[in-house]
C-alpha cells in the first residue's frame, strides 16, 4: 500500500468506533409485554400530539377489525409514554385492559424526548404512491373496506373544488416503457396500460372524468394531461363531452 490512507478503511474505523460508542451509551433493556388496566394509565399532561374524535374511531375500527396489536408504552408509574390515541381508542371501545410495555431504562428526560420523537420519526418517512395505489386498488378490489387503512375512498366529502390537476393513466404500458434514461423502472397502474380497447378507454376516461367533474363549481378550472396517442384517438374529446360540460377543451401545453 502506498502512503496515501485507505479511504474505505477510514470509512469503516469511523463506523467501528460509532457503533462502540452506541454501544457504550446503550443501557439494558428486556422489554416484556404485560397487561394494565385502561383506568391506571395517564396521559402525559404536556402530549403535543393531538388526536381528533374522527380518528379515535378510525383507530377503534382498526382495533376491532385488527386488534390492538401495538402495545402501548408507559412508564413504571403508568404515565403514558407513546400510544395515547391507542388508549382513547380503547375506551371508547369498552376495552379494561391493553398490552404495555414498561420503557423503565428511560430517564425523565429521555421520556420526555421519546414521546416527541414516536410520533416524529414516523412522520418523516414518505410513501412510494406507485406502490400505495396498487395495494390500495387491489384492496378495493377484493371488497375489502378500505377506510380501515387510514385511506378514505370519499377524500371530499360534500366539498365543491375549483380547480382539478390530474394524470388519468394513457392505456399504455408502464412497466418496461416509461423510464429515466434507461436507469429507473415504473411498475404499472393498477388499470389502464394496455389492456383496454380504444371504446373501453373512452368510456374509462368518462366515467373518472366525469366524476371529478360532478364536484366542480361552474368555471371551475381542469387541467388534464394525456397522452399524444391519446389526443390523436379522439379519446379526450369523448371524455369531455362525457363530463357534463364542466370542463373545457384540453389546451396541448407541451
Amino acid at each position: 500500500m502506498g502512503g496515501d490512507a485507505d479511504p474505505w478503511l477510514n470509512s469503516f474505523q469511523e463506523r467501528f468506533e460509532l457503533l462502540q460508542f452506541l454501544v457504550a451509551g446503550m443501557r439494558p433493556f428486556s422489554p416484556a409485554i404485560e397487561h394494565v388496566s385502561v383506568q391506571s394509565l395517564m396521559p402525559y399532561p404536556r402530549n403535543a400530539r393531538r388526536h381528533s374524535r374522527a380518528q379515535i374511531k378510525q383507530i377503534a375500527a382498526s382495533i376491532e377489525r385488527f386488534g390492538l396489536n401495538n402495545p402501548v408504552l408507559i412508564a413504571d408509574d403508568g404515565g403514558i409514554i407513546a400510544g395515547h390515541g391507542r388508549v382513547a381508542a380503547a375506551k371508547l371501545l369498552g376495552i379494561e385492559t391493553v398490552p404495555a410495555v414498561r420503557l423503565s431504562h428511560l430517564t425523565e428526560v429521555e421520556r420526555r424526548a421519546y414521546v416527541i420523537a414516536d410520533n416524529k420519526l414516523a412522520l418523516n418517512a414518505g410513501w412510494d404512491r406507485e406502490m400505495l395505489a396498487i395495494e390500495l386498488q387491489g384492496l378495493v378490489d377484493l371488497d375489502f373496506e378500505v377506510e380501515l387503512t387510514g385511506f378514505s375512498a370519499a377524500l371530499l366529502g360534500e366539498e365543491i373544488i375549483d380547480l382539478i390537476c390530474t394524470d388519468p393513466p394513457y392505456n399504455v404500458p408502464i412497466d418496461g416503457h416509461v423510464r429515466g434514461s434507461g436507469h429507473i423502472r415504473h411498475r404499472n397502474f393498477a388499470m389502464g396500460v394496455g389492456e383496454m380497447n380504444k371504446d373501453q378507454f373512452t368510456r374509462f376516461l368518462a366515467d373518472t372524468l366525469g366524476r371529478a367533474a360532478a364536484r366542480c363549481r361552474d368555471g371551475a378550472i381542469a387541467v388534464r394531461s394525456c397522452n399524444l396517442r391519446v389526443r390523436h384517438s379522439g379519446a379526450d374529446r369523448a371524455d369531455i363531452r362525457g363530463c357534463r360540460g364542466h370542463m373545457p377543451p384540453v389546451r396541448n401545453l407541451a
